[in-house]
């Protein structure tokens, strides 16, 4: 269920002031952390603060969360995630043995049975958003079979209808 309540994001009214939040296409909020912490300022974790969070998500927010995610680290730190497809591959088995092994802990049968289901699905939405994510934010240049081109050119369809598209929680459609 879930709650009417506002999501508060505690901040100084001089830290906004001096550092507002930035428009970008995604992770708002990380883009705001690295430039308050580059200037000197400090994040601080309040344990006591509750939070409200939800993991009920489908196949189409998975890869399009993880599309996202990946693209952003890869254009504003260099980070990628699965830099192969033999690695991202690898990491679609991986994820539906976590999953797989989550699904078990689950209680009743059918539910099991479910997520036992499930768990290769979401692994293949979310590993295979990751790597187009990267993808979509290599430059043609950095592909070194025509395989990595074609891939790259389906990235960067991918993400020409994301950037025209807000990712939505599912919970708020």
């Amino acid at each position: 269920m879930r709650s009417s309540r506002p999501v508060i994001h505690a901040r100084r009214r001089s830290i906004i002031q001096k550092f507002p939040f930035p428009e970008c296409e995604y992770a708002e909020d990380l883009v705001w952390a690295s430039k308050v912490l580059a200037a000197g300022c400090a994040l601080v974790y309040e344990p006591s603060a509750k939070v409200v969070h939800s993991h009920r998500r489908t196949f189409a927010y998975a890869f399009k969360k993880r599309f996202l995610d990946q693209r952003f680290h890869m254009q504003q730190f260099g980070m990628a995630l699965y830099p192969s497809l033999t690695g991202a591959v690898r990491a679609v088995l991986r994820e539906t043995l976590n999953y797989l092994a989550i699904a078990l802990r689950t209680k009743g049968v059918l539910r099991k049975i479910k997520w036992a289901f499930l768990a290769p699905l979401f692994a293949v939405a979310e590993i295979s958003g990751s790597y187009l994510g990267i993808m979509s934010a290599r430059n043609m240049e950095e592909c070194r079979s025509d395989m990595e081109k074609q891939i790259k050119r389906k990235a960067d369809t991918i993400a020409g209808r994301y950037s025209r598209s807000a990712i939505q929680h599912p919970n708020e459609t």
